[in-house]
């Protein structure tokens, strides 16, 4: 029988694969390259979706066929785990990358459990500019350093594990910031998405400072017993 945990799992990659549909101008399903992984022993999931990307800011009209970059496209990337309760969904990993040839332009990351770097993070491999000077001074000689004053090795901190950036504003990114083309009405898709999105993670983050939000509460006049 399938745990609660694969569930969530079905689910969640489900309203992942049809959040590309809703926002991106795409000919039909066969234009996002999928790449699915289930794996029922331990209750993980890997899912992968490649999707390329059209010039031209704003919404695109769909009465003609799509032109897609033969440079850009986009490519999402999740990893799911139980949560530490063993009960829940959690995300071990992820990546948002708008990817320039074979080559990451940027990349939204987020790993659960890097030591070594912010849990969430972002990689630029643009024109380094007058950065690269000093990355190059101060990592020189470093014993075991990756970086070498390369921009694209370094991570830009963003938001922690609870208030990292979605996979909706990755998309409005895309968009907005970028300006490829975007399917009519992708806006409001974002938005309902986001909005659940930010609701699970202010859940989260009670569970994670239960007295704090109880003090919150409080303060706004609510009524909050202690567990015991």
């Amino acid at each position: 029988m399938m745990s609660q945990v694969q569930r969530e799992t079905e689910k969640f990659f489900d309203h992942v694969y049809k959040l590309h549909l809703h926002v991106f101008p795409l000919n039909g399903e066969s234009d996002i390259d999928v790449e699915l992984d289930l794996n029922a022993d331990n209750n993980t999931g890997i899912l992968e979706l490649h999707v390329p990307l059209v010039y031209g800011a704003g919404a695109m009209e769909l009465s003609r066929p799509v032109e897609f970059s033969d440079l850009f496209e986009s490519v999402v990337r999740f990893h799911t785990t139980p949560s530490r309760n063993g009960r829940d969904l959690s995300i071990k990993s992820r990546k948002f990358e708008l990817r320039v040839g074979t080559a990451p332009g940027v990349r939204f990351e987020y790993e659960r459990d890097n030591k070594g770097a912010p849990t969430a993070h972002i990689h630029h491999s643009g024109v380094a500019g007058l950065l690269s000077p000093a990355l190059m001074k101060n990592f020189f000689g470093m014993k075991n350093s990756r970086k070498k004053g390369r921009i694209e090795d370094i991570h830009f901190p963003v938001g922690g594990s609870r208030f990292r950036v979605s996979v909706e504003e990755y998309f409005s990114f895309l968009f907005k910031e970028c300006g490829f083309h975007a399917r009519p009405g992708w806006e409001g898709a974002l938005h309902a998405s986001r909005q659940e999105w930010l609701e699970t993670q202010l859940a989260a983050a009670v569970v994670d400072n239960p007295y704090v939000a109880a003090a919150t509460l409080r303060s706004l006049g609510f009524v909050v017993a202690d567990p015991s």
